[in-house]
């Protein structure tokens, strides 16, 4: 989950089921909502567009109406705030940010290019 390979990591979270001290969390609709809801978040990092198929397969859903169905949930309120649209069969909007959108660059003006090649020429005899 760290490397964010979310369909890599359903398939060891439903292999807890085996494993006697851990079987009641991988059955407990409550940690998979909010797992669910930590891989939208961070999904919502990265996009501000993502392919439909690409979030459903990250929460493990089948459908675009099951992830409306999750959104609509109360307790997945925060993850349903994330969300502007759910395009059937398209793609799933995400409300833009500071993190998920293009930032101009800024340059730092009034560069003396003497200076830096001054600290070149000393660096470079310093060497020598």
């Amino acid at each position: 989950m760290e490397t964010c390979k979310f369909s890599q990591f359903w398939p060891v979270f439903r292999e807890l089921s085996t494993s006697p001290s851990l079987s009641s969390l991988s059955k407990s609709e409550t940690a998979t909502r909010k797992i669910r809801c930590a891989m939208l978040f961070i999904l919502s990092l990265t996009y501000t567009t993502a392919p439909l198929a690409v979030v459903l397969t990250a929460l493990e859903l089948e459908s675009s109406f099951a992830l409306k169905d999750f959104l609509q949930e109360v307790e997945n309120e925060s993850a349903a705030e994330l969300v502007l649209e759910v395009k059937e069969g398209e793609c799933v909007e995400f409300k833009a940010t500071k993190e998920n959108t293009k930032r101009n660059q800024v340059f730092k003006e009034g560069v003396n290019f003497d200076i830096i090649a001054n600290i070149i020429v000393k660096s470079s005899t310093a060497k020598e």
